[in-house]
């Protein structure tokens, strides 16, 4: 994720993306827990499940999704694929 300039990653489950493993869960639940962090599995430790929200609804449904939620982060989907993420930062930002 550093070397990637990103604070969140999807993570591969048996078939799907099984979880969302963000820069807090690897201070929350790694770190402050004193677990290895190279031998803790990412998926043991993701945010599951994903919340997400369908590629053509407004950023304003999708904030509202993310305050309802309490999360910061949704999935976007176009159909049942995930096409991207967008966070409350984004919405920020417009």
């Amino acid at each position: 994720m550093a070397d990637k300039g990103v604070s969140c990653v999807f993570v591969q489950g048996n078939e799907d993306y099984a979880g969302l493993f963000t820069t807090t869960d690897l201070v929350k639940r790694v770190v402050s827990k004193g677990l290895d962090s190279k031998t803790t599995s990412a998926l043991s430790v993701a945010t599951s499940p994903i919340l997400s929200i369908d590629m053509f609804l407004t950023p304003e449904e999708a904030n509202e999704k993310m305050i309802r939620h309490k999360i910061k982060r949704l999935a976007v989907t176009k159909g049942k694929k995930i096409a991207g993420i967008i966070s409350m930062k984004d919405i920020v930002k417009l």
